[in-house]
């Protein structure tokens, strides 16, 4: 019997309560597959919030404001039809709302706090990283502002997952983010020339590839049947695994897909992994 699931991920890691923001989510089967889902988000006494949908590959986004005192829950149907009610988090009374948007060579971070915000959640320390080495560092000071937004440059970070984290003025991990850093420079374009091509069995074949430019380049060469390479509905290639699946908790369905086009439009899908893949909840406490 199949076996649907819907999950749910605020940006950052947490609702707050009075405090708008955006959350993931994603529905996928027991064998991990994404189907689309379309549901609404209501409060304790049924009213309907705000509806979703999916938007790729099980995947979209909503925006709204838990209200304190409130309970919220999505109401979906699977495959089947099949009505599901899915409790979302609860919203927290002192947290900070994290959300992260691309712009050019920057990544601009906005923090927001509830009104009423106790010391602790006045002053915040906003780190990046990628592959575990530092690329951002600032102390944010909120007494008087429960907004701000900073920016990241990007040009000198690398290609990857960059993994944004705030920690509150205890030292207190209260929210992360991870976003995806892409130059398009990661790879180069070859040419194959036959100088000598023979079709017929066990002739001599001569094959020279070129790969341009001036980069020290050891490459691999795979000859098989075109025939016979079918390509599989989950498939990892070099540029995903190296760049994004082995950098990333969770299953990621169709990987490659993200680095077959510079589109914009990739890219927001891309950042949809980022968004239900996130929030690690590392034990920040032993490593400080």
């Amino acid at each position: 019997v199949p076996t649907y699931f819907l999950q749910f991920f605020p940006e950052g890691g947490d609702l707050v309560n009075g405090v708008e923001s955006l959350v993931a989510f994603k529905a996928t089967d027991q064998s991990g597959n994404p189907y689309t889902v379309n549901g609404s988000i209501e409060n304790k006494s049924g009213k309907k919030i705000t509806e979703f949908s999916t938007t790729h590959d099980g995947m979209g986004t909503f925006a709204f404001t838990p209200a304190n005192g409130e309970a919220y829950t999505a109401k979906w149907k699977d495959k089947k039809g099949v009505l599901h009610e899915t409790v979302l988090p609860p919203a927290k009374k002192q947290g900070l709302i994290l959300s992260v948007i691309k712009t050019g060579n920057q990544a601009l971070y906005n923090l927001k706090r509830p009104d009423s915000a106790e010391a602790a959640f006045t002053s915040f320390w906003v780190i990046a990283q990628i592959q575990q080495q530092l690329v951002y560092s600032a102390k944010i000071n909120m007494s008087a502002k429960k907004e701000i937004t900073a920016a990241i440059p990007l040009d000198s970070i690398g290609n990857g997952i960059v993994q944004l984290t705030v920690f509150n003025g205890n030292n207190v991990p209260v929210a992360e983010r991870i976003f995806f850093v892409s130059h398009n420079n990661y790879y180069f374009n070859t040419d194959l020339h036959a100088i000598e091509l023979n079709l017929t069995k066990r002739k001599h074949n001569t094959l020279q590839v070129d790969v341009g430019g001036n980069i020290v380049t050891n490459l691999s060469i795979a000859v098989t049947d075109e025939s016979l390479s079918t390509p599989t509905s989950n498939i990892d290639h070099i540029y995903s695994n190296v760049l994004l699946t082995s950098d990333l908790k969770g299953a990621v369905y169709n990987p490659a897909y993200y680095f077959s086009s510079e589109e914009d439009s990739v890219a927001q899908q891309l950042d949809l992994v980022m968004l239900t893949n996130g929030w690690r909840r590392f034990k920040w406490e032993e490593l400080l």
